[in-house]
């Protein structure tokens, strides 16, 4: 049975429904494990079921609650903190959440935390402080811990005082020798008790026995953030400390799944937003919404920039991997009238066809007009 692999990604920044789409694909394929391929816990990935449940993911993937297992890899972080809460969490909606790590994952501190949380977090962060870019920076500079460090305590108290002196010079050179009493404050034993209850319930799986001593039989990539985001191509200043592509998804399949039948998933709404105060290039077009789901007001919205959708994708090309590629356009319910932007003109529609026509960059699309993955629908053009 030839192995399928489904790779999730975001065009803007961030909020396309990733998350929702995740859901869809765990509830239709056979053998299904969610792989996370970039950033950490401080993505924010919602899904809604039809019973009332609904939970924001973060450090499990948006397949859980379909039971299907989430596999953390090693580009990406894991906070065993973060991790405890959100199991607990799921436990409480009636979901048996199952876990799994790269041994090569870096694993974010409480120091991390601390520091992240004095440079005012990220602007554009789901959670800013939560320590994803201080861990980063503090990889970069050779200061390293593993998921596999974890499962070894007695090396691990060495690492994280280690750790912790690493921070001590840190925040001295960036002018926060106030802080260092709050750095000594933070309980080595108490973050170790974390892990322990944390390493209770996710197990390492080396990414080569994922592929092919696992059961699995389809590989749902997915992703955090959005390409317009990303840390090469994306706009700066306001871009993540990541690769927001399907870059890292690709490396793993082309070395694991050389024969699978592949396919990528570009997501949008049907309007462009955007968390903070980053460019956005229809941020001067707000888009009138008619159901808006989220009360947040860092979040701005414009209508959909088609310039911006093509230039993320071409961002995306990788000229030696095959894959059927399918644009997904999410939170149709959303829109009051039929409006998209480009070469620089404002373009309207009469209806939902004629929308979805005239912004179609692939043959192939699904659409969603719900806050449900039950309603997703597929529609395409190919011969």
């Amino acid at each position: 049975m030839t192995a399928t692999a489904h790779i999730v990604v975001g065009l803007g920044y961030g909020d396309e429904g990733k998350g929702i789409f995740t859901d869809y694909l765990s509830s239709r394929l056979r053998r299904p494990v969610v792989i996370r391929y970039n950033g950490g816990h401080q993505c924010g990935h919602s899904v809604n079921l039809r019973d009332g449940r609904s939970h924001v993911f973060s450090s499990f993937g948006s397949g859980t609650f379909r039971g299907v297992p989430t596999y953390i890899s090693a580009f990406c972080t894991i906070d065993p903190a973060d991790m405890l809460h959100e199991h607990a969490s799921l436990r409480s909606l009636g979901a048996n959440p199952v876990l799994l790590a790269d041994p090569r994952a870096l694993v974010v501190t409480p120091f991390d935390k601390l520091y992240h949380r004095l440079q005012g977090g990220q602007s554009d962060s789901h959670n800013p402080g939560e320590g994803f870019a201080a861990c980063l920076d503090r990889v970069e500079r050779g200061c390293v811990l593993h998921a596999a460090d974890l499962f070894v305590e007695k090396d691990l108290s060495a690492l994280l005082l280690h750790i912790r002196q690493y921070y001590e010079t840190e925040l001295i050179q960036a002018g926060y020798p106030d802080a260092l009493s709050d750095l000594n404050q933070i309980s080595i034993p108490g973050f170790l008790d974390e892990v322990r209850k944390a390493t209770a319930f996710f197990q390492l799986v080396p990414e080569g026995k994922l592929f092919s001593g696992s059961g699995f039989s389809d590989f749902i990539f997915e992703g955090a953030r959005g390409i317009l985001l990303d840390n090469e191509f994306g706009i700066f200043p306001n871009a993540a400390k990541m690769s927001t592509t399907s870059k890292n998804a690709v490396i793993m399949i082309k070395r694991n799944l050389p024969d699978c039948q592949a396919n990528l998933y570009y997501l949008t709404r049907a309007y462009q937003t955007r968390r903070g105060t980053g460019w956005m290039s229809t941020r001067n077009h707000p888009v009138k919404l008619t159901a808006e789901r989220t009360t947040d007001r860092q979040v701005a919205t414009g209508i959909l920039d088609l310039d911006m959708v093509r230039y993320a994708m071409q961002c995306d090309t990788d000229s030696d991997f095959p894959a059927k590629k399918n644009l997904v356009v999410t939170c149709l319910d959303q829109l009051a009238g039929f409006v998209h932007f480009r070469d620089g003109r404002v373009i309207r529609s009469q209806d939902i066809g004629s929308y979805i026509y005239k912004i179609a960059v692939c043959n192939s699309i699904y659409l969603n007009a719900s806050p449900y993955s039950d309603t997703f629908r597929y529609y395409s053009w190919e011969s």
